[in-house]
């Protein structure tokens, strides 16, 4: 029989607390994501498919017939898509289809509601995984797999944007060694330009009201 001493015996307590906290986080990464609280969710859907999947989450937006397809690298900056700025009543979001699985979006979870940032939180994807993002979340791209994007808009909100179908095909090349490096600088970047905005914001909308 085994005898621990005191310090051994609080060693092993300690271990046990240890992974005890860290299965607590593993299974709180896990949970499903609130396409509205968190900016995204993850679905399961065919290429061909995919129009069908966003409508079952989404019954009264419309997918833009733009696509754009990318293979080849990543792009580690972080980004929010165009349609985030245009001035529709509703919404409008980003679904991004991936072929093969491996490393996907890094997030800011809930980057869609404010200008404030959480620290990035990183996505993976099995094979035909599709990402619905709203497309104000603040996001990099750090996958080296082939991807298809999808624009949607709200039914009322159609009259803003292009009908005109554009397939664009764009090979981005491989930043595998320098994209880690990237990604960090742009995150850090991202912080003061972000809060930056939480000052300015209200000024600008002040200028706008009197102006209007």
């Amino acid at each position: 029989m085994i005898v621990l001493s005191i310090e051994d015996r609080i060693f092993v307590r300690f271990l046990t607390w240890w992974k005890a906290i860290l299965d607590m986080f593993k299974i709180l990464a896990q949970r499903p994501s609130v396409l509205e609280t968190d900016g995204y969710c993850l679905l399961q859907s065919s290429l061909d498919t995919v129009p069908a999947t966003i409508l079952s989450v989404l019954p009264n937006y419309v997918v833009l017939p733009d696509t754009h397809t990318q293979r080849g690298g990543s792009n580690p900056f972080y980004w929010r898509a165009s349609t985030f700025f245009k001035p529709t009543t509703y919404p409008t979001y980003l679904a991004i289809h991936y072929e093969h699985r491996g490393p996907a979006l890094s997030v800011s979870k809930g980057s869609h509601l404010g200008w404030p940032m959480s620290l990035p939180t990183q996505l993976n994807a099995q094979q035909n995984t599709l990402i619905l993002t709203n497309s104000g979340l603040l996001k990099a791209h750090i996958d080296t797999q082939t991807t298809t994007q999808f624009l949607l808009v709200h039914q009322h909100d159609t009259y803003l944007f292009d009908q005109q179908g554009n397939t664009e095909s764009v090979y981005i090349p491989s930043l595998a060694f320098t994209a880690p490096i990237l990604q960090i600088l742009s995150y850090i970047l991202a912080v003061p330009i972000q809060y930056a905005a939480i000052l300015l914001w209200p000024i600008a909308q002040f200028v706008k009201e009197k102006l209007n």
